[in-house]
């Protein structure tokens, strides 16, 4: 220890490493290298500008302040910051991990009552953090003493507060000494308060040597790497998967039947407790939304035996009245397991659960990997469509084994979805049309490529058209949908009704067709009058419809619909389509629109999902922006402030 460290800062340092010395680390070790982005384009794209050893994470937080550690799930995030935690504390630093998955829904509201960055910091600090640490004791520490605050799992929160982290960290480190922080996060694009001040970063796949090293000593051969294609080769780089394997002796070729494995082979669950286990970590995520839950819980829905082999081979940790699973990626093999079982199961209810409202879409790759019939998985993949376009895209892009390409769906599902993507990268919205290409990178280069490459619309037509159904399972569907997604679909507006009632994929397809063209009057009525349907996915796809009609009717009734919809999803389709009627009408109609936001601030405030989208839908293409448009975003997003900062 240096000779200036003071009692006090000896026992906070004794009792950080206590609590570093607690975190389960996998053995053996593997020697990280991390990758250094520009650009959340080059991560996506798997081309870092440089790479580093894993030791100069703290140099670059320490130097920088401000670090995010991006990457898909079990790419050994979470390790790698504990394993900083325990050298930087040796080294003779104070660090602190703010574990995310302790967050809980009762949380939420006390953190809504915090104001300051300085008292959402001690919050996450003294209730999420490690050791006895909170912004009176960090300040009170000599100057020269370094110190980092390490973030796990920024995804395990909503994306709201996810963003008041990194607000509030920027503005705290702004002003702390010697203060610098890493902050995990799954392969998702952030908006930074500073995006100078921000650098990016992922831990990169483990090196071909390391894996055959490896196999080699715990299997006695590396011929399943050597031998194997590029998924398989690309799944055992994987920390999480290559640790699993190596301790399991697995011959999984998908992470979900390597868990199953983990679940009955060493864990020791037949198939009745795996069900039941099944069913208690689906209603663990639907009641506590939180990667932690009571236990007493969990044990009386999974019964006495199955929570008693997962607490003794260590998949369950227990820790007073609290347990989580070992990793996240075991709790959501589990809850999708419960879910894709049944399909009276994937409704919007059970996909909200198990992805935390859309916030991290592991578990639905999980759950399309635990389908064997190709049929059973398009059908999933068109109902989470019908939930959410990024999420079937997640599904695709991350459930893909070695012996599944397109993730157990059809050829012309995926190209469905590729297609769908592609044409939101020139929505007016910039949010959305960043979003697709992000979607669009997760996917091969051979897949996405094509579509990446499109300059405009009629390209991504084009690449539709050439192509042609190959499975007899698809050919129906695929060319009616074909018809109608390149526009040649000749529909009367009295069609309107069944068109957007119709099945997952033709219902959204013909929503976004009737944008690309002005609305006639006998449509637009039509239209209106379904808003009336009891289908909640069917209202969403109206007033999804009607988002590019600048007329004063349209205007009122999305009005009317944000104020009196039961739905969620419909209401934030609601402002997302207002925004940009604004956006596209007259200069009256944009003030009206405008105004009528800012005078129902009050009773939209209180919906956290609308807020967000309204926030995202301001921002639109620049080059598409009216002249005064500036001028009425802000004086929306004001409101919005002011009315917030009141309350």
């Amino acid at each position: 220890m240096r000779p200036t460290d003071g009692t006090a800062l000896l026992d906070l340092r004794e009792s950080l490493l206590r609590a570093a010395s607690t975190f389960p680390l996998p053995t053996p070790e593997f020697t990280y290298r991390i990758g250094w982005f520009a650009s959340y384009e080059q991560l996506f794209a798997g081309q870092p500008d440089a790479e580093t050893e894993a030791s100069t994470l703290a140099e670059g937080a320490l130097v920088a302040g401000r670090v995010i550690l991006s990457g898909r799930g079990g790419g050994a995030k979470s390790v790698a910051l504990r394993r900083l935690a325990r050298s930087r504390l040796e080294h003779g630093d104070i660090v602190t991990i703010i574990d995310m998955k302790r967050w809980s829904r009762s949380d939420v509201d006390e953190w809504n009552l915090l104001l300051s960055a300085t008292e959402r910091v001690d919050f996450l600090l003294s209730r999420l953090g490690s050791g006895e640490l909170s912004v009176r004791r960090l300040a009170a520490l000599p100057p020269h003493v370094q110190r980092l605050i390490l973030v796990d799992g920024l995804n395990e929160v909503p994306a709201t507060a996810g963003q008041q982290v990194l607000e509030a960290l920027e503005q705290f480190i702004r002003y702390s000494p010697n203060t610098g922080t890493i902050v995990a996060d799954r392969l998702v694009r952030r908006s930074f308060p500073d995006v100078e001040r921000w650098h990016l970063a992922s831990i990169l796949p483990i090196d071909d040597e390391q894996v055959r090293r490896l196999l080699q000593e715990k299997v006695g051969n590396s011929a399943r790497f050597d031998t194997g294609d590029r998924d398989a080769r690309a799944m055992l780089t994987n920390p999480y998967f290559l640790d699993a394997l190596l301790g399991a002796g697995s011959e999984a070729t998908s992470l979900a039947a390597l868990i199953r494995d983990l679940f009955v082979n060493h864990a020791g669950l037949d198939s009745t407790e795996l069900i039941s286990a099944s069913k208690a970590a689906f209603l663990a995520y639907r009641e506590f939304a939180s990667r932690t839950f009571p236990f007493e819980a969990f044990l009386a829905s999974a019964g006495t035996s199955a929570a008693e082999k997962l607490t003794s081979s260590g998949r369950l940790l227990v820790d007073g009245d609290r347990a989580t699973f070992d990793h996240h990626l075991n709790h959501d093999f589990l809850a999708a397991a419960f879910v894709v079982a049944d399909s009276k199961r994937w409704s919007n209810d059970f996909l909200d659960a198990i992805t935390f409202s859309a916030s991290s879409f592991d578990a639905l790759a999980l759950a399309l990997q635990q389908i064997q019939d190709v049929a059973t998985a398009d059908a999933f993949v068109r109902r989470i469509y019908d939930w959410n376009i990024y999420g079937a895209a997640y599904a695709l892009s991350e459930g893909r084994t070695p012996d599944s390409p397109q993730g157990r769906v059809t050829t012309e599902m995926e190209i469905v979805m590729l297609a769908m993507l592609a044409i939101r990268r020139w929505d007016l919205i910039t949010a959305t049309a960043t979003r697709a290409r992000d979607a669009l990178s997760l996917f091969p280069s051979s897949s996405a490529g094509p579509f990446l490459s499109a300059t405009e619309i009629g390209d991504v037509v084009r690449l539709v058209d050439a192509t042609p159904p190959t499975s007899d399972l698809a050919t129906g569907w695929f060319n009616e949908w074909k018809l109608l997604f390149s526009g040649k679909s000749l529909f009367e507006p009295g069609e309107a009704a069944q068109l957007i009632a119709a099945d997952d994929i033709i219902g959204w397809t013909f929503a976004n067709a009737v944008r690309r063209n002005p609305l006639e009057q006998s449509l637009r009525d039509n239209l209106i009058s379904k808003l009336k349907s009891p289908n909640s996915t069917v209202r969403w796809r109206i007033v999804h419809a009607l988002g590019l009609d600048p007329d004063p009717k349209t205007a009122e009734t999305l009005e009317k619909t944000l104020l009196s919809d039961i739905d969620k999803w419909v209401r934030y389709g609601a402002i997302r389509a207002l925004v940009e009627i604004a956006a596209l009408g007259s200069s009256e109609l944009r003030s009206s629109v405008m105004r009528w936001i800012r005078d129902h601030a009050g009773e939209l405030l209180a919906q956290d999902r609308v807020v967000r989208e309204l926030k995202a839908a301001v921002a639109i293409e620049p080059n598409r922006a009216p002249a005064d448009w500036l001028t009425q975003a802000m004086s929306v997003v004001e409101a919005f402030y002011e009315l917030d900062t009141i309350n």
